[in-house]
């Protein structure tokens, strides 16, 4: 039987990583900045996401990329938090 040992991660991947997070995390963070508490209601369409389930649904990503790293394979479907 073979082994599924992945190789640890280098200092330039964790870099990539890292910045990657952090650029996400800024521009996320200055796109909503002050906007009203109302704003997590507002929708375009009949069928489309509120921005309350549009950021649950980014940190059900999250957490699906890291439920994937550690060799599982499951979904979760959060309910939006409070807006602030």
């Amino acid at each position: 039987m073979e082994s599924t040992k992945t190789a640890p991660m280098g200092d330039s991947s964790r870099q990539l990583l890292r910045h990657t997070l952090a650029t996400v995390a800024y521009r996320g963070g200055k796109t909503l900045r002050g906007a009203p508490e109302s704003f997590a209601q507002f929708k375009t369409a009949e069928k489309s996401r509120r921005p309350e389930q549009v950021l649950a649904h980014i940190g059900d990503l999250y957490d699906w990329a890291l439920v994937l790293c550690r060799g599982k394979h499951e979904w979760h479907n959060s309910a939006p938090l409070l807006w602030e």
